[in-house]
């Protein structure tokens, strides 16, 4: 499949009713993606950050969803890309397993992620570098092609 069929396949999502519960399962909670919650209990988009290479995958929904979303149903908006600065990029801290109140999730619910400021620069999916596209590619839309309730 070339760049542009995947895109394509990507594109198609757009305006599509998603059970958003299996994303959270399968991008959240294997690890690479988070959700964006904006200081609420709202999620309005699953997110994915390449820090190094200085890209953020966004699927953006029309409207929020409750977080977590067990059972949530929502309408995807749009899957963007995002460029940023890598020097402008804040790591969480990194803090020991063992305790309970000084992990990194206990650090974004107290403090919030540091890197929502973040000045973004969209840019197209043929645009996105191959590796980070296919990576991309890779982890979202089988989870997307399984999450369309219409």
């Amino acid at each position: 499949m070339t760049k542009e069929e995947k895109i394509k396949q990507l594109k198609s999502f757009t305006g599509k009713t998603i059970d958003c519960e299996v994303l959270f399962t399968t991008l959240c909670e294997a690890g690479k993606w988070k959700y964006d919650t904006e200081e609420s209990d709202i999620l309005l988009c699953f997110m994915r950050t390449w820090k190094n290479e200085g890209y953020i995958a966004k699927i953006v929904l029309e409207d929020g969803v409750c977080a977590p979303p067990y059972g949530e149903e929502g309408e995807l908006a749009e899957i963007i890309i995002g460029k940023f600065d890598t020097e402008k990029y804040i790591n969480i801290p990194k803090v020991s397993d063992d305790l309970e109140d000084d992990n990194p999730e206990y650090f974004l619910a107290k403090y919030g992620d540091p890197n929502y400021k973040l000045k973004l620069k969209n840019i197209k999916l043929a645009d996105v570098p191959d590796s980070i596209f296919d990576a991309l590619f890779d982890e979202i839309v089988f989870p997307l092609t399984e999450s369309i309730l219409e």
